[in-house]
């Protein structure tokens, strides 16, 4: 991986990026999180440069990893781009610039969606199914890559307010789909079979993943937290099937008590959360529900099959 030239790496104010013949220089912090800080970049709104101490060789090469991803290997709509990176040694620390999102996750906009009565509900509703399906694209693109992301949850997810555009992010857990790589990602939105080391993980822990997420979206709260049952962990393994069988009978309840415009997710969440890897419909699919099905009065236009590729 090419590494630019940073000047002034021991103070975060004038770090600067070469990329593509143009000189980057870092602005003021515009956000902070367990990660690390985010800065604007001078004179260019739409980037910005994060900057991530490392804690361990290990955490080192997830972000190697994710950078490979985001700056060669994927570029799609509905995915994160990054466009250079730099280690600095001397304080252990990464600098990586990333195109700018004016939003913030959907974990966020779930948390607001939730706790308000909304004034204009199928506007919202809109907004909650035009998300949906670009997740669904994006997934879809990056299967066909070849990779599983293996960490699909809303926090995972940005937003961009302005026009609405949802965005795949952190693929530090990402691998070639063909590989089997332990447990990783958050438990309420983790695969059953991802407990089992001796289970193959393929894209279809993504999609066990994506029926948490658009169970979240629709509902507010997590599969588990509504219908009050424990997450899957590995010292109860025996007892999946049996936690498996109350969600599903959650979500059939739910068919019958929940508003049209909510409900007519409900079969494709199911479907989603299938213990069979096997039976869950692919991402492509899964778009192709969700466009067929959107109720009337939702006013973001569908994507076509088109936009999957």
């Amino acid at each position: 991986m090419r590494l630019s030239n940073l000047i002034h790496a021991d103070d975060s104010d004038h770090v600067s990026f070469c990329h593509n013949g143009h000189t980057y220089r870092i602005g003021e912090c515009i956000g902070k999180g367990g990660f690390g800080s985010v800065f604007s970049v001078l004179g260019k709104p739409q980037l910005v440069i994060k900057k991530i101490p490392i804690k361990s060789s290990q955490h080192y090469q997830l972000i190697q990893k994710e950078i490979e991803l985001t700056r060669v290997r994927l570029n799609h709509p509905f995915i994160l781009r990054s466009f250079e990176f730099q280690y600095d040694s001397g304080n252990q620390t990464v600098y990586i610039l990333y195109e700018r999102i004016q939003g913030s996750s959907l974990y966020t906009h779930i948390q607001q969606w939730g706790s308000n009565q909304p004034p204009l509900p199928n506007a919202w509703l809109a907004c909650q199914w035009h998300i949906a399906r670009q997740v669904c694209c994006g997934l879809h693109y990056l299967h066909t890559q070849g990779f599983t992301h293996r960490d699909i949850k809303p926090h995972n997810i940005m937003v961009q307010n302005s026009p609405l555009h949802a965005k795949i992010i952190d693929f530090g857990l990402s691998h070639p789909s063909h590989e089997n790589r332990g447990l990783g990602g958050s438990k309420t939105y983790n695969a059953p079979e991802k407990l089992d080391p001796a289970y193959p993980q393929t894209h279809a822990v993504d999609l066990w993943s994506l029926g948490c997420l658009l169970f979240h979206l629709f509902f507010y709260k997590t599969i588990f937290s509504h219908s009050k049952t424990t997450a899957f962990n590995k010292k109860e393994i025996a007892i999946i099937p049996t936690i498996h069988r109350r969600i599903t009978q959650h979500i059939d309840a739910l068919l019958t008590t929940s508003k049209p415009e909510v409900a007519c997710v409900l079969p494709l969440i199911r479907h989603l959360l299938q213990l069979d890897p096997n039976q869950r419909p692919s991402a492509h699919e899964a778009h192709g529900y969700l466009q067929h099905n959107q109720p009337s009065g939702m006013h973001y236009t569908a994507f076509s099959s088109s936009d999957l590729h």
